[in-house]
């Protein structure tokens, strides 16, 4: 990664950051053969994918709606994006015999 332009995080050294042109921000999140690669703008995000795809065989998969149990919900109209783990918030609730109801 840090071959095209991106630097290790220093809390997690499988999330990589590249600062670009016009204060652009790209990301990288690898876990083993899966990735998720945040960018602030599709030129980035088309620039992000290329330049890797130089370096790795990737596969583009388009938005993501989860990854590795987390759910993701991306509204480009207002700019949000929320994650959520209802598989595991579930999964705790049975444990401790928690119900909604």
């Amino acid at each position: 990664m840090e071959k095209v332009g991106f630097k290790a995080g220093d809390a997690d050294s499988t999330v990589y950051f590249c600062f670009g042109q016009g204060n652009s921000i790209e990301i990288a999140g690898w876990y083993v053969d899966d990735s998720l690669l945040p960018a602030d703008s599709e030129t980035s995000m088309e620039r992000m994918i290329h330049d890797i795809k130089g370096s790795f065989e990737i596969q583009d998969l388009g938005t993501p709606d989860r990854l590795l149990g987390i759910k993701i919900a991306h509204d480009r109209n207002i700019s949000t994006i929320h994650i959520s783990q209802p598989s595991f918030i579930n999964t705790i609730a049975r444990r401790f015999n928690i119900s909604s109801g």
